[in-house]
């Protein structure tokens, strides 16, 4: 396909017929008559209905607060064409002229007979509707469509456009520019506009591409639902209590002085800087921290490209956490880590938290940025390659003027179908969660998948020994797996010491399903942050085998039979097809990635039915409960809904029924894939 495209393009040039009005002073024809021309298509396509692409141009990534540059409506047969006119944010029209076309638009996105086409649609719809616009009518993703037809490649607009449709290069100028980027109005609306009916033309192609590929009409229509549920959350957001956001950050702030003052006292270094790769690797690899009471001298085991000498990054060192220095060292950076992405604010809030906690050395490394000037340097920030430690950190950036953090979510991800969101709030350590508050009169009502992997994974292997625990009304998968590991001797042991074997089998248990051998799921575990450090430390080489043997290849030696099963099916037909909707991701490339399919053959099967049932939640609480319940946050296997305290029981009843209680069915019967609920006045209570 991409041979033949070259071929046509490089003999006749793009097929597609294009017409574009673009309503700007200096138009060729006449401003009135593009104007005209501009209400004349929009009065046409409300009246009497069409598909039209929807492509808005802003200041910036946050739809909350960005300016609203322009914007194009796009149809493709029959007419191929495509208006754009700039907006509040970009005034070039006359006033009444711009009124007009603002008028006319808001009814055009309003209408019901007007379906919309969007091209990463929460980001345009969530721009769209904070300006106060009505969007009615159905709503396409095209970015949704092409990740249906396979999620592990882009999906940006121009590899998506190039790929299905014969057109020139229209992203980048001439000399490698983006053209989004410009400040030319006329090429600007000349780019929307491209972009408005490239994703209009996109729609055929992908569509028959779908078909060509298997994919069912109910997997489609989920998938835009997916968009819109995305959307429904960027535009909420998370109510944030910010005095205990500050306290908990001050909170985590006298924990790292603590480690960085033990850490230094171990090594007897007044000035060693945790964060200094020169100090680190004398520490870590000289003589003189090679002998007691030390007792290092580590073997590098990565090294840099750049110098060539030992790499002491996170992941290089966190093979040694058995030594309790290297303990240390990790745990300070992940609490460095954590604090950095949600509690660092700006330059002058940061020295204040400083000065109360009498930390005068670290307040000198702040205050040489500071004089600069703040809101020059900000600016000057955005488009900074290096990240400067004034910069705050992306939770603050998040932060709306209401007090919410808004955050972006997208449900394309290129490893499968989970929700991602920027920045992360799904991935977060629950202690964090807790200045996720509502505000007096709500409440947070969160819903949690039990084990929802291992049992769609229990389901579709048919493996008995599991179904049968985890059909029992109180099962505990972990504690059995503990005791098919060690047998007897598991329950000799102290309730501390089973504690500590359960928490170890867990991880390895949940580490393992995927086909990856023992090294990998013990690298896994200790590089998995939302395990205790004390843990991870404990989990040793030894320790991690005996589990993992005796799971994968003496208990549930059934798992990895079923997944080299799949695997061989897949080297046949060339794709896996997952339930419950029949997505599929197709094996281009040989020999095929077997842990990425192994994955694929659970982990996408629990999200769509996990996502599919929030969707049907936001649906009920609109209905129901409009304003006064909605989807906040979706944590992978873990539904948030905030809500009017009086309306617990309503919400709760509704969460129940759609998400407490899924049938799953397989060759050996089928399992529950049930829920707990709770309400809380934070995210951390509810948990």
């Amino acid at each position: 396909m991409d041979l033949g495209k070259a071929k046509r393009i490089s003999e006749q040039g793009p097929t597609l017929p294009e017409s574009y009005i673009i309503v700007l002073p200096g138009n060729p024809s006449g401003l009135q008559v593009a104007f005209q021309n501009a209400m004349a298509w929009m009065k046409h396509w409300r009246t009497h209905g069409a598909n039209l692409g929807v492509d808005v141009e802003t200041s910036g990534l946050d739809f909350y607060a960005c300016a609203l540059y322009s914007i194009s409506l796009a149809e493709a047969e029959p007419s191929n064409t495509a208006i754009a006119f700039t907006l509040s944010g970009l005034h070039t029209l006359p006033w009444e002229m711009e009124k007009a076309l603002t008028e006319e638009l808001a009814k055009v996105l309003a209408s019901d007979m007007v379906n919309k086409i969007y091209h990463n649609c929460p980001f345009d719809r969530a721009v769209l509707i904070r300006k106060g616009f009505h969007l009615g009518g159905h709503t396409l993703d095209t970015m949704a469509m092409h990740h249906l037809i396979q999620p592990d490649i882009h999906h940006d607009l121009g590899w998506v456009g190039h790929t299905f449709l014969d057109v020139e290069p229209w992203k980048i100028t001439h000399d490698g520019n983006k053209k989004a980027n410009t400040k030319d109005p006329a090429e600007l609306l000349l780019y929307n506009a491209k972009d408005a009916l490239y994703t209009a033309q996109l729609v055929d192609p992908l569509q028959a591409t779908l078909h060509q590929r298997g994919i069912s009409p109910t997997l489609s229509a989920w998938q835009m639902s997916f968009s819109d549920l995305a959307t429904d959350m960027e535009l909420v957001g998370l109510p944030i209590n910010l005095a205990k956001r500050r306290m908990m950050g001050m909170q985590l702030l006298r924990r790292m002085f603590l480690q960085e003052r033990r850490v230094k006292e171990f090594l007897q270094w007044p000035d060693f800087n945790p964060m200094s790769s020169k100090h680190k690797i004398e520490v870590l690899f000289g003589e003189k921290y090679s002998k007691p009471p030390w007792n290092l001298g580590l073997i590098p085991t990565v090294y840099n490209e750049k110098d060539g000498k030992p790499s002491t990054s996170y992941k290089a060192i966190i093979d040694y956490m058995e030594h309790p220095l290297i303990a240390a060292l990790v745990n300070y950076t992940e609490l460095r880590g954590a604090y950095a992405i949600q509690y660092k604010d700006k330059p002058d809030a940061e020295i204040a938290k400083l000065r109360e906690l009498g930390a005068e050395d670290h307040i000198q490394r702040w205050e040489q940025w500071v004089p600069c000037g703040l809101e020059e340097q900000y600016a000057a920030m955005r488009v900074s390659v290096r990240r400067d430690p004034a910069e705050p950190g992306s939770y603050h950036k998040a932060i709306c003027s209401d007090g919410r953090l808004r955050c972006s979510w997208k449900p394309c991800a290129q490893k499968g179908s989970r929700f991602t969101s920027s920045p992360n709030v799904q991935n977060q350590n629950v202690w964090h969660r807790a200045f996720f508050e509502a505000a007096d009169g709500w409440a947070f009502t969160a819903s949690d998948k039990d084990q929802v992997e291992a049992r769609v994974l229990a389901a579709r292997a048919g493996i008995v020994p599991l179904l049968t625990e985890m059909r029992k009304l109180k099962s505990d998968t972990h504690t059995m797996n503990a005791a098919v590991v060690y047998g007897d001797e598991f329950w000799s042991k102290s309730e501390e010491a089973r504690y500590l074997i359960r928490a170890v089998t867990k991880n390895v248990f949940y580490a393992g399903i995927y086909l990856a051998g023992w090294m990998t799921v013990w690298r896994t575990c200790r590089e998995n942050k939302r395990i205790d450090a004390q843990m991870r430390a404990a989990m040793s080489k030894k320790q991690v085998r005996l589990v993992h043997q005796g799971l994968f290849r003496k208990a549930y030696a059934g798992i990895n039979d079923w997944h080299e099963k799949n695997l061989k099916q897949v080297a046949i037909d060339g794709y896996m097809e997952i339930p419950p909707f029949g997505r599929r991701r197709y094996a281009p490339v040989r020999p095929i990635p077997a842990t990425e399919f192994a994955n694929w053959s659970i982990q996408p099967a629990a999200t769509d039915i996990v996502t599919s049932e929030i969707v049907l939640i936001q649906e009920e609480l609109k209905k129901k409960l409009p304003g006064r319940a909605f989807v906040v946050r979706h944590g992978h296997d873990e539904v948030n809904v905030e809500h009017m305290v009086k309306d617990t029981d309503e919400v709760q009843k509704i969460i129940k029924r759609i998400f407490g209680n899924t049938y799953f069915d397989g060759p050996a019967g089928p399992v529950y894939l049930t829920a707990g609920i709770k309400t809380a006045k934070n995210l951390r209570e509810a948990k």
